[in-house]
């Protein structure tokens, strides 16, 4: 069985130009598996693209509920331990330290909110929670260091606060009134169904991954992938429109809810294991009789 978590590129020369990719697309190519699990639409898009056969199935994560809930005393620790006022509007950013992830986009908005409407700017709060995972992680947290110095944000942002742990997110996404995802590339985008399960806003980038979970102001928010303009407005509207952002949550919740539970990604595994089985079964019965 075969499973991917590598998030997808735009096109065959970027695949050809990664040796992860390039080894994944051997074995599709060469059927070197007896089945692929695919857990997007991308990741299922992918693997037709590189050359992958049946069987494969689309199956959706579940979301850990007990991991994941709302919790109103969380909220209000979180935010006393961030020194926040009642009125301030905490937007989190739950993403990875990486280029990839756009959290240099977020941070060019918020200096941009500053001149469309300053009395926004004055009570947005922003936490990046990601962790640096990589070296090349490093360096970009050291440009997302100065792009908050240079626009004058160190009293707004606070980056890699408490390094994003898994076990602590749960607070983070209770104390926060928007969760913003800006990613310029996403597989899915677990962090927005995490969201979602807290009953919080997502506003994400319209990227291959985050689309196919998120329909603008139906469940969630969207702005164009790479666009620190739209997103700084989109930031405002939400800002201005906290009645709607809240139905907006609730949507975000019951479709969570409904479409990405563990007991049913749960069923759809065993369902397709038994199948597969089935199959190799009879293909060894045919060997036998011959």
């Amino acid at each position: 069985m075969i499973t991917v978590q590598k998030s997808p590129v735009s096109n065959l020369q970027d695949y050809q130009k990664d040796p992860q990719w390039d080894f994944i697309s051997f074995l599709y190519k060469r059927g070197f598996y007896d089945g692929i699990i695919a857990n997007s639409k991308a990741y299922f898009d992918t693997a037709r693209f590189l050359g992958a056969k049946d069987p494969i199935r689309l199956i959706y994560y579940g979301i850990d509920k007990s991991n994941f809930r709302e919790a109103p005393m969380l909220r209000n620790q979180i935010r006393k331990r961030l020194s926040l006022e009642k009125d301030d509007f905490l937007v989190l950013c739950p993403s990875r330290v990486d280029e990839r992830k756009g959290i240099d986009i977020l941070i060019e908005a918020i200096a941009k909110i500053k001149k469309i409407s300053p009395p926004v700017f004055s009570k947005i709060k922003v936490v990046i929670a990601g962790a640096k995972t990589t070296n090349s992680s490093e360096d970009y947290f050291c440009l997302l260091e100065c792009l908050v110095k240079r626009y004058n944000l160190t009293r707004l942002v606070k980056l890699g606060y408490e390094d994003g742990a898994y076990n602590k997110m749960n607070a983070l996404y209770n104390a926060s009134d928007l969760v913003v995802i800006p990613s310029l590339r996403e597989g899915l985008g677990l962090s927005a169904l995490e969201a979602m399960r807290v009953k919080r806003p997502v506003l994400a980038s319209d990227t291959v991954g985050l689309k196919e979970i998120i329909s603008d102001q139906k469940n969630g928010l969207t702005f164009k992938v790479g666009d620190p303009v739209e997103l700084a407005k989109k930031l405002v509207w939400c800002f201005s429109n906290k009645k709607k952002l809240q139905e907006i949550a609730l949507s975000g919740f019951s479709y969570q809810k409904d479409k990405f539970n563990i007991p049913k990604m749960v069923k759809e595994h065993l369902l397709f294991y038994e199948s597969i089985i089935k199959k190799l079964n009879k293909l060894c019965q045919k060997g036998f009789a011959s």
